[in-house]
């Protein structure tokens, strides 16, 4: 009789042979994500010394609760921005003053653009103490500026974080006063003329509301009946 051959060693090697293509594309998928959180790790440190700078960029029209307002922002790292939100809390010791609410873009690298938007006030005398207090008119305040940015690095990796700024300090981003890293110029000293042109009208003697609650041609930059 011929002896019968022996086939599971030949099994176990089969078998062997299959889940070896898995289990390299397993190990290759595990280090390319180890991989890719690393690099995301990187970035997001990297562009954390590096946050969006704002520069003030012109006053709109003004009404009696607040006005628009534009910023130019500032991106002076090499990574890719969407900024889904960018605002601040207006306020102090004794409560809210406002708040300052601007439009989302996106920005390249190295590259600067304007954010429009509004700043809203609780009642108009704090928006014309907020004027006076920017334009050194009236005695430094109990103020703090919460700015609040939300983006995504690369259009994907979201990052957020806070800064607060004092008076001085908030004043320096309106007048061109801060730190700017970009070639773009922002329009801060139409900025200062328009505040100071505002302040000057709202320190007018003898202002009044109308009796639909507001003033003159309903914004403080219209004609006084």
């Amino acid at each position: 009789m011929h002896p019968v051959p022996n086939w599971q060693p030949l099994r176990v090697l089969c078998r062997q042979g299959n889940m070896n293509p898995i289990l390299k594309k397993l190990t290759a998928a595990v280090i390319s994500a180890i991989s890719i959180l690393v690099a995301a790790s990187f970035v997001v440190l990297h562009h954390s010394e590096k946050s969006i700078e704002l520069v003030g960029n012109g006053v709109g029209e003004v009404d009696t609760s607040g006005m628009q307002i534009s910023f130019l922002a500032c991106n002076p790292s090499p990574v890719p921005v969407v900024l889904d939100g960018v605002g601040a809390v207006l306020g102090g010791s004794t409560g809210p003053y406002g708040e300052l609410d601007l439009h989302a873009s996106s920005l390249g690298p190295f590259s600067a653009k304007p954010l429009g938007g509004r700043m809203e006030f609780s009642d108009i005398d704090t928006m014309n103490s907020f004027v006076g207090w920017s334009l050194g008119q009236l005695p430094n305040p109990d103020f703090t500026a919460t700015l609040k940015v939300r983006e995504r690095l690369f259009g994907i990796i979201p990052y957020s974080y806070e800064k607060n700024y004092t008076m001085a300090e908030f004043s320096g981003i309106l007048f061109g006063n801060g730190t700017w890293s970009c070639k773009e110029k922002g329009n801060y000293g139409d900025t200062r003329q328009q505040l100071e042109l505002e302040w000057a009208r709202m320190s007018v003697a003898g202002l009044l509301y109308s009796e639909n609650g507001t003033l003159g041609n309903s914004t403080l930059g219209g004609t006084r009946p």
